[in-house]
């Protein structure tokens, strides 16, 4: 785990060591082939002996994509420069990234407290839990801040059916993400879930 945190720290500064073309790949796949992203981590751990990603790509990608859709909302919504940044701010740090490393700290206590076959013994990396967080939030994303500011123009109107299509899009992004994170575990622990 040591060894995998210091490989995955020093890529974050070094762009040309990225493997932007696999994390893009992965975004492809976590949109429209889901079970594939999953497939790929259990190659992984056959391969190296750990399930998570050592590569940062896919995490800068989803930044940049958080980062593109709260600058295109403050742009949208004619906020000052002051609230464009926070609203950046707020929507990288504590949308994606603390909500990331909260979730992952919970399902990793869970995955090795609730469903490890041998209790007390951690079986569950806590990089892949926040991998897996990772890959179902993205598509997550991708609905409630990228579709959304799509159709922001029709959706800041009022009326029942424009409330009944937000919250279609808010409804069909959670469910996913629920089945991205169910993916993501079931491979694992088949015997319990």
């Amino acid at each position: 785990m040591m060894k995998q945190r210091w490989k995955f720290l020093p890529r974050l500064l070094k762009f040309r060591h990225l493997e932007l073309d696999s994390a893009l790949q992965q975004v492809l796949w976590t949109v429209a082939y889901p079970k594939r992203v999953f497939r790929y981590h259990q190659d992984q751990n056959e391969m190296r002996g750990y399930r998570a990603r050592d590569d940062p790509s896919f995490l800068l990608l989803l930044c940049v994509f958080m980062s593109v859709s709260a600058i295109g909302y403050g742009l949208w919504l004619q906020l000052p420069v002051t609230g464009v940044i926070c609203g950046w701010l707020w929507t990288v740090m504590v949308d994606c990234l603390a909500t990331a490393v909260f979730v992952a700290v919970v399902m990793w206590l869970i995955a090795n407290k609730l469903l490890s076959q041998q209790p007390g013994h951690n079986s569950v990396e806590w990089a892949y839990c926040f991998d897996v967080h990772l890959n179902a939030f993205f598509p997550l994303a991708l609905g409630i801040y990228g579709v959304q500011l799509l159709l922001w123009p029709l959706l800041s109107r009022s009326g029942m059916a424009i409330s009944l299509l937000a919250n279609t899009i808010w409804l069909l992004s959670t469910g996913y993400y629920v089945y991205m994170t169910f993916l993501g575990y079931s491979g694992r622990y088949q015997h319990k879930s």
